[in-house]
């Protein structure tokens, strides 16, 4: 149960960050994100279980298998980003996949011409009120 609010992150990589792999297994639940500006950012939102190498602090292989990370209950409320790379990388385990993402009033807007475009895999969530267009695993309520 983390909270992020009203909070402005500037010239920074990944805005709003969730980050595990495979090799280090997690469990990363309710987080919110409510009242955020982005500004500059190479990623507004970068949600993904593909992140890194094996922990270098733990024994690899490790004594017993781990299990898959667990990605769930993520919203993300009331976010306005101007100067946005890309608007989002979600990308969750084919065995995992990040579940009960919710987007409400989420506003990305790019510096180029074209839109901050969405990358989604492996992700299911719904979305109101969202620029751009979500990937088609965010279904629009």
């Amino acid at each position: 149960n983390v909270s992020v609010v009203e909070s402005h992150f500037l010239d920074v990589h990944a805005g709003l960050r969730i980050k595990t792999s495979i090799h280090r297994g997690a469990y990363v639940a309710n987080v919110t994100y409510v009242d955020i500006r982005l500004e500059r950012n190479q990623v507004a939102m970068q949600f993904n279980d593909f992140y890194g190498a094996a922990n270098p602090s733990c024994p690899w292989p490790p004594p017993h298998p781990l299990p898959p990370p667990i990605v769930s209950n993520i919203t993300v409320a009331r976010v306005f980003g101007t100067e946005i790379g890309q608007a989002t990388d979600f990308e969750g385990l084919h065995d995992s996949p990040i579940t009960g993402l919710t987007l409400i009033d989420v506003h990305l807007y790019s510096n180029k011409t074209l839109p901050a475009l969405f990358n989604c895999s492996n992700v299911v969530g719904i979305a109101d009120n969202v620029f751009p267009k979500p990937c088609k695993q965010i279904t629009n309520i």
